[in-house]
């Protein structure tokens, strides 16, 4: 299945969860589409982000009504920050 890159990427992941993953990982974690592949989150996140990422790492499917989803911690470069392209 090909994807868009804008489709890959459904939105970041905000929880406490995820604040605890940053702060002691320095990882982004975001929701993605169920049939993106690591290669494709890599690729999806720099080039909308313009960052280096170094690692993916995809937890499990989360069914939220009739719609799937997985998550995704994604680490950047040291010093790599994702800008306010988030805001």
């Amino acid at each position: 299945m090909s994807l868009d890159l804008r489709q890959v990427i459904v939105k970041p992941l905000v929880t406490e969860k995820s604040s605890a993953v940053y702060q002691l990982q320095k990882a982004y974690t975001f929701e993605v589409h169920p049939a993106s592949s690591k290669h494709q989150i890599r690729e999806a996140l720099e080039k909308l982000f313009d960052v280096n990422v170094t690692d993916v790492r995809t937890t499990g499917h989360v069914v939220i009504g009739n719609n799937v989803f997985i998550g995704a911690n994604c680490t950047l470069l040291p010093g790599t920050v994702v800008g306010d392209e988030l805001a």
